[in-house]
């Protein structure tokens, strides 16, 4: 039948069929709506938006190939590549506000930064991705060569004892689950722990501990509850951070508190106008302005940094121009310093940690992980189950002004304790108040944590907005600081924590009779426990002395109660007796 078509007409026709069938996508990472998020949440992302049968997609499809394998090569590419396949995707693309293929946007910490508008060759493409590449300091250079195999080789959950986890932390970070067999919590966890271990294969270790086998070992540990989740950051040693995952537990909130715990936390910079957009679209964040004869205080940084878990972020930079915008106290005009910036503040810092020219004393690792842990909180947050934690029980124990809101509200709110922070700021700067104490302003929903909130706060729903300002860490446990009401006002609330930083408020404990007694009772085991584990021979003497002393008491109340014939006689009656 083929024979008698004309040669021109077939070869057409072969053209068009082939033209009409879809192709793949190079051998490139795709994304998809379940990993999109999680994936781009951290560094530069390049994402192609493409649709299998789009020619002009087709006649890309080299030209993306090359720049990825380009790119890839390199040690520190500050970029990412993946694709969108939109035939397959499309609602994920319409999120995007994909309206033609290829479309490209880069990605910034999970955010769309820019969206590639150029033409799609290749020097057009190289030169936007250099643009907007986020690079590790150049200078930087870490004290132990890279593990010889991947971390988490074979994408599987390892259980381990005490010298497996050791050598587990031999290698880098590891994310250990202590669990109990008969646990319901530990079993409803299981899965999403086994998805997480394939997910981040080549990436984390990924460990779980059964405490029914090995209750030394999470003795040692402080494991109170099953399942107790744990990030190890650090590489073997004394270099080890432990921080506790107190986090939702499904796949989705533990694969996004992982991906950020094994994130390059310090970017480099040089551009003023790059650091004013990260400080636009962080909370928090911690610049280190430096030379390039710095390199020791840069590894001291790097070394310190991985307390914590990839935020907030640490810029680099040795730009002069930028370092010059800052009012720094002349002793430290030139030497490498480390800056908290907050509130959206581009050019005034909260605090600053100074470093000396050409140092990385190891003595100074502990002082510095402990300041980058004290300053890592934002001035004003939302108070959740992800954030309750960080906050009250944050090493540098600051006062908690903690507002109670019921959604509909929590814009004034917000607006309101945005306002108040900044102020309170400023006040501090000016007049130097509280320099012992740090204070975090924050909302809460009260909603959601209604419960909670009138059992620990006495707050109920007639009493919203309400304001509160709480110390977590004062010797009556949970203490609020009581006086008139506190109007969700400005003024109203610095007065407030003036009072309580003065020591002119009173206080009530937030526990009630029964909730105290229990934790004294409980505290005094605990101490017990420290005290017999500590002093064992000290212990074992006033045990025996205490056996001997009771045995002594019991035998005298024996030997009383005793009666023998011979301490008994007959008396013969007088003769004036009548009985």
């Amino acid at each position: 039948m083929f024979a008698k078509l004309p040669t021109t007409l077939l070869l057409t026709s072969l053209a068009l069929a082939a033209s009409a069938l879809p192709v793949e996508s190079v051998d490139l990472n795709v994304l998809t709506p379940d990993n999109f998020e999680t994936t781009v949440a951290n560094g530069a992302w390049f994402i192609e938006h493409f649709s299998p049968y789009c020619h002009h997609c087709r006649a890309f499809a080299p030209t993306w190939e090359r720049l990825v394998q380009h790119y890839e090569s390199l040690d520190d590419p500050g970029v990412h590549f993946a694709q969108i396949n939109c035939a397959v995707n499309g609602d994920l693309c319409d999120k995007h506000g994909v309206t033609g293929y290829p479309q490209m946007t880069l990605y910034k910490n999970g955010e769309p930064a820019e969206r590639f508008k150029g033409s799609r060759d290749w020097e057009t493409l190289r030169s936007f991705v250099d643009q907007h590449a986020m690079h590790t300091p150049a200078n930087l250079k870490v004290e132990y060569k890279a593990p010889a195999k991947l971390p988490n080789e074979n994408g599987m959950v390892q259980a381990v004892g005490a010298a497996g986890l050791d050598a587990l932390l031999g290698e880098g970070p590891v994310f250990v689950k202590f669990y109990a067999p008969w646990c319901g919590h530990c079993k409803k966890l299981a899965p999403a722990w086994t998805q997480l271990a394939a997910n981040l294969r080549h990436k984390l270790n990924i460990a779980e501990v059964n405490c029914d086998v090995h209750k030394d070992l999470c003795k040692s540990q402080s494991v109170q509850g099953y399942p107790s989740l744990f990030f190890y950051s650090g590489r073997g040693g004394t270099n080890i951070h432990k921080t506790e995952y107190t986090g939702g537990r499904k796949f989705e909130q533990l694969n996004r508190f992982a991906g950020m715990a094994i994130a390059p936390s310090m970017l480099e910079i040089n551009a003023e106008v790059d650091y004013e957009q990260y400080v636009k679209e962080s909370p928090v964040l911690y610049l280190f302005l430096h030379t390039a004869s710095d390199a020791r205080a840069l590894e001291l940084l790097a070394q310190s940094s991985h307390v914590l878990l990839g935020s907030p972020t640490i810029l680099t930079s040795s730009n002069f121009e930028l370092r010059s915008r800052f009012t720094l106290p002349p002793v430290y005009a030139n030497t490498p310093i480390l800056l908290s910036i907050k509130d959206g503040i581009s050019y005034s810092y909260t605090s600053f940690f100074p470093f000396r020219h050409g140092t990385g004393d190891d003595d100074n690792s502990d002082v510095l992980a402990e300041w980058l842990m004290r300053h890592r909180l934002p001035s004003v947050l939302a108070l959740t189950q992800d954030t309750f934690q960080d906050v009250m029980n944050a090493p540098h124990h600051p006062l908690v002004v903690l507002a109670a809101v019921a959604p509909a509200a929590e814009a004034q709110v917000r607006d309101v304790m945005g306002t108040t922070a900044r102020a309170w700021r400023r006040l501090s700067e000016e007049d130097g108040l509280s320099p012992m104490r740090d204070v975090v302003f924050a909302w809460m929903d009260a909603d959601k944590w209604a419960s909670w909130m009138k059992s620990m706060y006495g707050i109920k729903e007639t009493d919203l907005p309400a304001v509160i300002v709480t110390d977590h860490h004062a010797s009556s446990h949970s203490s609020i600081f009581i006086g008139n009401k506190i109007e969700l006002d400005t003024d109203a609330i610095m007065g407030a924590v003036k009072s309580v930083l003065n020591g002119q408020a009173l206080y009530k404990n937030s526990e009630n009779f029964v909730e105290r007694t229990a934790r004294r009772i409980n505290d005094l085991f605990i101490l017990l426990e420290e005290n017999i584990i500590a002093h064992p021979y000290r212990t074992i003497f006033v045990l025996i002395s205490l056996f001997f002393a009771l045995f002594i008491v019991i035998k005298r109340f024996i030997a009383e109660d005793l009666s023998f014939p011979a301490d008994f006689a007959r008396v013969q009656k007088g003769d004036n007796r009548l009985d």
